[in-house]
Order: structure tokens, then C-alpha cells, then sequence
């Protein structure tokens, strides 16, 4: 379809943030076990050097991929000594780095620096403790915390990264409550808080503090009441989803995934890993780093397993999808500089609709004058219409108003099925074929999106070459497409934990996979679609020795390195893709099926009939071959980085940075 059709959108849609920006502070508490060399004798530097360092190669490596993300680095119970740390003035030993804002040189520079002249400067010199004078500070800071999000609103995702080795925030009752109130006020809000509980020295941390602090807010409460709800999918949706991880997060439970999740997301409970046990000195860089994997949720919608009839009910789950990788796309609109000049300027566009004849300005109104309305509305109401040439000369013309081309935009679908009404009052006419007996009346079967179950196939008959792109994670909706889990449903079904556990462990154990029907968005296309179970054959990250059977030397961390419960989301050919095979191949395809074989060149130039097989077996087995010699056991990308890419990221850091580069 023409980009034409596309080019009247609603300029609000330039304000719509369809990426993910996400907003990520640290508050770091100053204890003298994070001051203290972690080993004198080895030289292995202080919690607060890792804890630094790992935020320094965290922004070097989101710089690259996530440029539009903000960080900010904050510090309690510090006094300020010296540059670079600067008050925050209220409380006195409330300190920040550099407030929250867009990765930027000046802060790498910051932070870099830091780093880098530990040996002058070390950290214990310009990180001095100082313990604040009441514990009620610790709500003061968290307020201002607040305050850092709300004056960033240009970010969609807020979470803060709580380090800390004190076990004991408050002593006082009344600081206590002042606390879970602050803490239920960053929920209400939007604004996640990610606790790291450093291990401090000879002993382990104490979470009884801090469980009363994140469980007995009203955020919390309202999670009780949840789990009250739905006790029982969580026993019976053990091995389905429950603690359900994405690809590259670690430790996440799925509960966690997105900040629009968590805005109706259970939090904490008294049983979450993250008061199970504390982070340990090896641990911290790792557990920083996972701060980059950001949960992208593709979509969420309905998955009906059964026909909606009398036979089979209304039987389905919510589902959420997740992406497992993507590749880049260079974005449509380009930047515009201007060169000849000091410095780089950007240069911006407009456009004006005159006349054809006397070239007068045809005046159009703003949004903010006609009430809102978008520009193709505006230009509509201004007399301006889209219209398709027919012909030549452009004496025929076809006017296109606003929603025409809405409708020519939009992917169509009918989700209408027709169901026979039986008419009750004509039980008593035998043998009357009038047509007002039955009537057929269209039924909406599903409001898209929607996943409608079609059937199931062994696992042994799937065919890899068939998928037509990325393959996404589904998994179950935990709260069943209500509140803001969902911007396009209103609703979905209920106990789709349980639900959706169910399918995973019967596809398991009778080694099936599903094939369904349907748009994953109210506006796509509709597609075929396999749902292929994760963790077994072709779907699993554990080698195998055999066919069938794990090796017996897989250990556990294999294991959690593995994908998570779930779905692989495949798209299959229809329509279009089948449309898209040349003519020729269809046609040679067809002729052999008619003929009782497929047509298949031998070496002396021959056709061979019924060889079952569209290829020559010699060149196959010798392909075989020549793929074994090069087999490995597992691919994982991150261990084949891209060397010249690297060294281009590489140079510019140290470049720009003004670090001595190394070859």
C-alpha cells in the first residue's frame, strides 16, 4: 500500500512514546562495610568501587543500545567532602553524583573519572560517613526521590535501585509507618523500587525490617487480596508460569516484567526471593548489569481454547507476549544539520498547501484551536481531500474522506461467524422449509486480539523452515487483562494462570504442539500461528546427547539458564506468504503431486519420479557432512561479539571519554 495513505496521520502521534524510555536511579546507602576494602591482602577493592563500576560499564553499554534511557546516582548517610558530589541540601547527608537525566557525556565523564583516578583519589577521601541525625531522613529522601521522577516525565518507566547493607532503616514506630506510607506513594505513582541487599560483614542480613516495609503498605495489602483470589493457581500453576523469567532477566519474576505491570502488580510478597537472601560481593556487578535487559511487552490478548459452543464452553487464558530478540530499524524521519557553521545546527522542515492557480495559502487550523481534532480532520474541514488518480490526466478522480482512508489504512478483518438461531415457535410446523424458521445472525466470536485454538500436532512433525519470523514468549496474564496490563482489552478470562499452566504440562507430557488463528493487536493482520512448548525438543537451550533425553550432565544452572515456561509464538505461511512463491515453483510443485512424485534431476540430467525428495541425495549428504564438522552444542550471541563493531564503540568511548586507548 502507498505511503501516501500514511502520511496524514494525527500529528499527536509525534508525542506518543512508542519506545521504551526507561528512567533508572540508584540510591546507594553509605555504610563503612561498602567503604571497607573487601580484601586487603588480595587488593580487591570496596563494595562501593564494584558497585560504581559496574553503573560505569552499564551506561557505556546502554549508550549503544538503549541511548534513550536516563540514569541518576544518589547517596544517603554521605557527607559532602569535595567535588564531584554535590548536596542535595535537605537532609544534610542526602548527596547525588548527577541528577536523573538522558545518558549524556558529561555524566559518563562524571562517573568515568571517578573511576579512573581511584588510585589519587580514593573513594573512602570523597565518600565520608556521616549517619543521619534522626532515622525519619530516610522518608524525606525517599519523597525527594519521588520528586526526581515526577520532574522527569519524559520517561515511561521509573524504577529505583535501593543498595544497601543496613538491615536496620528505622527504629522509632513512627518512622516506621511514615516509611511503608512513602514506599506505597512510589506505587501509586507508577515508580518501582528494585531493593540490592548487600551482605554485610560476618553476619546475614536481616529482611524483617524491610519486609514489614514493602508488606504492610496499602500497595501490599491489595496483593494479598489478590493472592487470597487466586490461591489456588499458584499451586496449580507451580511448573507452568509461575516465577515465569524472560531471556536475559534474571532473578525477575514475570510479576515484574513492565512499569505499566507495575501499577496493578502484586509486589513482594513474604516468600519473594528478594527477602530469601542477600547479594554477595561476586554478586553485585552481575546484578547491576541485568538492569539493561528491559521486559518488552509485545501484546496481550486472548487465547480461547475451545469453540464457545455447548460442547466446549468458554474455556481460554490471557496472555502476554514477550520479545525474545529483534533487529534494529533505522527510523523513518531523518535529522536534518546544517554543517557550514561553528557548530552543528539542526535544521527543521514546513510545509505550506497553496492553490494550483493563484497560489494563495490555504489556511488551516491548530489543534489547539479546532478542539483537538488531527490534522487529517483539520485538513478536511479546511476543504482538502486525499484522492486516487483513475486513469490518466486527472480528469477522473476518487475522493478519499478521513474515514475512508482510516479504513484503507487499517487492516480488515470480519471476526464475524454466523450461527443458525433455532426459532422455537416453529417446533409445531412439521416439514416447513420458509426461510424465516432460521435465521443466521452474525456473532462477534472474539473481540480482537484474540489467539482462537485450532489443534494440535506432535512435535515431531514441525518444520523449523517453516517460521516467517521471530519467534515471541507467551505466557500467562497474571491479572487476566484487567486494570493497565492491557491497553486493548477490557477483560479477559479468569484463572489464566492455572489455565495456561494446564496447556503447558498437557503439550509436555504428550509431546504436542498447538496451532492457533488469529491478530495479536486490534489492527493486524490475522495469521497462523504455532504455539510451540518451551524446554523440550528444538526449543531448549540444555544440549541434548539424544534424541529425546537430556544429558544426564546438565546441572541446575544449565537449567536456569534455560528458557523459561511457556510458549514460542511462530508464525506460519498464509496468504501472502503463499501468494509470495513464484508462479513456476507452484506450478512444478503442483505437476509432480499430479503425477505421483516430486521431479528431481538426477546426475545425468534425467528426472527422477517419486524419489521423495526435491533435491539431489548426494549433494544432501554431502551438505550433512560438511554442516557436522562445523555443529556446536549451544549458540548464545552474546559470546560472538561483533569484533570491528566493538572496536568502532570502542575507540569512540575512549575518544570521547579522553581515556588513553590501548590497542
Amino acid at each position: 500500500m502507498s505511503d501516501d495513505f500514511d502520511s496524514d496521520d494525527n500529528e499527536n502521534d509525534q508525542f506518543q512514546q512508542r519506545e521504551v524510555r526507561e528512567a533508572v536511579s540508584f540510591l546507594i546507602e553509605i555504610t563503612p562495610d561498602i567503604l571497607a576494602p573487601q580484601n586487603k591482602l588480595l587488593n580487591q577493592p570496596s563494595q562501593l568501587y564494584e558497585i560504581l563500576n559496574s553503573i560505569n560499564d552499564l551506561m557505556q553499554d546502554l549508550i549503544i543500545t538503549s541511548r534513550s534511557t536516563g540514569i541518576g546516582i544518589y547517596f544517603y548517610n554521605c557527607a559532602t567532602v569535595s567535588p564531584p558530589l554535590k548536596s542535595m541540601k535537605s537532609p544534610p547527608s542526602f548527596n547525588r553524583l548527577f541528577h536523573l537525566n538522558v545518558l549524556n557525556l558529561t555524566n559518563m565523564k562524571t562517573l568515568n573519572d571517578l573511576i579512573q583516578n581511584v588510585d589519587t583519589c580514593p573513594l573512602d577521601q570523597i565518600f565520608k560517613y556521616e549517619p543521619m541525625h534522626k532515622d525519619i531522613e530516610l522518608c524525606t529522601i525517599l519523597s525527594k526521590m519521588i520528586d526526581e521522577f515526577m520532574n522527569k516525565r519524559e520517561f515511561n518507566k521509573q524504577r529505583m535501585i535501593w543498595i544497601t547493607s543496613n538491615d536496620h532503616p528505622y527504629e522509632q514506630e513512627s518512622t516506621y509507618e511514615t516509611l511503608f506510607r512513602t514506599i506505597n506513594d512510589f506505587y501509586a505513582y507508577g515508580f518501582y523500587i528494585e531493593p540490592i541487599f548487600l551482605e554485610p560483614r560476618g553476619r546475614a542480613f536481616d529482611h524483617r525490617q524491610f519486609k514489614l516495609i514493602f508488606m504492610n503498605s496499602n500497595f501490599m495489602k491489595a496483593s494479598q487480596g489478590t493472592q487470597g483470589t487466586q490461591g489456588t493457581q499458584g499451586t496449580q500453576g507451580a511448573q507452568g508460569t509461575q516465577g515465569t523469567q524472560v531471556p536475559g532477566t534474571q532473578g525477575t519474576p514475570a510479576t515484574q516484567l513492565t512499569q505499566v505491570d507495575a501499577k496493578v502488580s502484586p509486589g513482594f510478597s513474604k516468600d519473594s526471593p528478594i527477602f530469601q537472601k542477600s547479594v554477595l560481593s561476586n554478586q553485585i556487578r552481575q546484578s547491576i548489569l541485568d538492569i539493561k535487559y528491559v521486559r518488552r511487552v509485545q501484546f496481550t490478548c486472548n487465547l480461547i481454547l475451545s469453540d464457545g459452543g455447548k460442547l466446549g464452553g468458554s474455556v481460554g487464558c490471557t496472555v502476554k507476549g514477550y520479545t525474545l530478540y529483534s533487529h534494529e530499524k533505522l527510523k523513518k524521519r531523518e535529522l536534518l544539520v546544517y554543517t557550514r557553521g561553528e557548530l552543528l545546527k539542526r535544521v527543521f522542515t514546513e510545509a505550506v498547501l497553496t492553490k494550483e492557480k493563484d497560489g494563495s495559502k490555504i489556511a488551516i487550523k491548530s489543534a489547539r484551536d479546532s478542539g483537538g481534532l488531527s490534522l487529517a480532520e483539520r485538513k478536511e474541514e479546511a476543504g482538502i481531500r486525499k484522492g486516487i488518480e483513475l486513469g490518466g490526466g486527472g480528469a477522473d478522480v476518487l475522493l478519499l474522506n478521513h474515514e475512508l482512508m482510516k479504513f484503507l489504512r487499517d487492516y480488515t478483518f470480519d471476526h464475524q461467524v454466523e450461527e443458525e438461531k433455532d426459532n422455537d415457535e416453529g417446533e409445531g410446523d412439521d416439514d416447513d422449509d420458509d426461510d424465516e424458521n432460521t435465521s443466521a445472525k452474525s456473532v462477534l466470536f472474539s473481540p480482537p486480539p484474540y489467539l482462537q485454538l485450532i489443534g494440535f500436532r506432535d512435535l515431531s512433525h514441525f518444520n523449523y523452515t517453516y517460521s516467517c519470523g521471530a519467534p515471541i514468549f507467551i505466557t500467562a496474564d497474571p491479572y487476566n487483562g484487567l486494570g493497565s496490563s492491557s491497553h486493548s482489552l477490557k477483560g479477559g478470562f479468569t484463572n489464566s494462570q492455572s489455565t495456561f499452566a494446564s496447556l503447558y504440562r498437557t503439550c509436555i507430557k504428550l509431546q504436542q504442539y498447538a496451532m492457533v488463528f488469529g491478530c495479536t493487536r486490534s489492527n493486524s493482520k490475522p495469521r497462523l500461528y504455532a504455539m510451540y512448548p518451551t524446554r523440550t525438543k528444538g526449543s531448549t537451550r540444555v544440549f541434548e546427547q539424544e534424541e529425546g533425553t537430556t544429558a544426564a550432565a546438565a546441572t541446575t544452572d544449565s537449567i536456569r539458564g534455560d528458557f523459561p515456561q511457556g510458549f514460542l509464538l511462530i508464525k506460519m505461511p498464509w496468504l501472502e506468504d503463499m501468494r509470495s512463491l513464484p508462479a513456476p515453483y507452484i506450478k512444478e510443485i503442483m505437476d509432480g503431486e499430479q503425477e505421483g512424485g516430486t521431479k528431481v534431476k538426477s546426475e545425468d540430467g534425467t528426472q527422477l519420479n517419486g524419489s521423495g525428495s526435491p533435491y539431489d541425495e548426494q549433494i544432501v549428504q554431502k551438505m550433512k557432512s560438511m554442516i557436522q564438522s562445523h555443529e556446536i552444542q549451544s549458540y548464545n550471541p552474546h559470546d560472538y561479539p561483533n569484533p570491528s563493531l566493538n572496536y568502532f564503540y570502542n575507540v569512540i568511548k575512549h575518544e570521547l571519554l579522553q581515556m588513553e586507548y590501548e590497542k
